[in-house]
């Protein structure tokens, strides 16, 4: 988690800024750390639900603010960030002089040392594909039994998203000054490997839900594709959120609700509509995809195009 999850912005995280921030908040707030208000987010990585419904409260707020004794007030990043130096170059400072926002300050290293690339496909992936096709016809595929598949997707996602973070000087990977440096190791992944959540155990369709929940972690740098196992799986499930969720290993999607109402994500975008010139090929493929009952209405995100059966 440390690799893909910034710590949130109570000091440390090998920025002075937030280092500053901390210590002036100790000398004008002495007393913050029994505030219940900061004991709502003592742990470094923190995050909130993704249900507005849920969103209410001080523990659910971005940035929180303390009223120090001298009337100052200090707001601080209490959510913890996506790691974006996955997705854009230094998280997308261009620069190697620190911004007020960068939580893993930039100066650490040079820009130029950074690399930042987008797979296609990877060898996780291929091994959690070849679990799933093991499982669901009973026989071992390419050598492999769906366990060994299963097991080997987890080794190899961690080894690669270790040596990515390496590449992409994500702190916890890459630098050994960082205060939550924690590469993965050899005896971490066998670690992980050994929890009884993680054995390949019960019914099949459990099994199932196993290798889609690593898949998903592995799917962290392409969210589309996380995106398209969950339309073509259903899976991970939704279910309401609870702070012991997950207690067998698996992978949850929490129930979104807005006002009560509960919110659908989407399964394609909305068909929209072409100029005059093009309009009756429009219609044509349009009555096309109304005759199947599973594509719903051209307005109607949750309907299924030809490929999502």
């Amino acid at each position: 988690m440390r690799l893909m999850i910034r710590r949130n912005g109570f000091g440390g995280n090998n920025n002075p800024d937030n280092d500053n921030l901390a210590d002036t908040l100790s000398k004008y707030y002495p007393n913050y750390a029994s505030d219940p208000l900061y004991q709502n987010y003592i742990g470094r990585y923190y995050g909130m639900p993704a249900s507005p419904d849920l969103k209410e409260g001080d523990a659910a707020k971005e940035y929180i603010s303390f009223k120090t004794s001298d009337n100052r007030a200090f707001s601080i990043r209490a959510v913890s960030q996506v790691q974006s130096r996955f997705y854009v170059k230094n998280g997308g400072n261009a620069e190697t002089a620190s911004g007020n926002r960068n939580i893993d300050y930039p100066r650490y290293n040079n820009n130029d040392d950074m690399k930042l690339f987008s797979p296609q496909i990877t060898y996780p992936e291929v091994c959690f594909m070849m679990a799933e096709i093991s499982e669901k016809v009973g026989t071992a595929k390419g050598g492999k039994d769906a366990k060994t598949w299963y097991e080997d997707g987890i080794r190899a996602s961690m080894e690669i998203y270790q040596k990515w973070g390496e590449r992409m000087k994500i702190l916890p990977a890459a630098s050994s000054e960082a205060a939550d440096y924690a590469p993965i190791t050899s005896a971490m992944i066998n670690a992980y490997l050994a929890q009884p959540q993680i054995a390949y155990t019960g019914t099949s369709a459990h099994k199932l839900e196993l290798i889609v929940s690593q898949a998903w972690v592995n799917f962290f740098m392409r969210p589309e594709e996380a995106w398209a196992t969950w339309k073509r799986t259903g899976l991970p499930k939704f279910k309401n959120y609870n702070a012991a969720n997950p207690t067998d290993g698996t992978a949850f999607l929490d129930k979104i609700t807005g006002g009560g109402v509960e919110l659908i994500i989407p399964r394609r975008s909305v068909l929209p509509t072409p100029n005059s010139a093009n309009i009756n090929n429009y219609n044509d493929a349009l009555n096309k995809l109304l005759s199947k009952p599973e594509y719903l209405q051209a307005n109607q995100t949750q309907g299924r195009i030809f490929w999502d059966k």
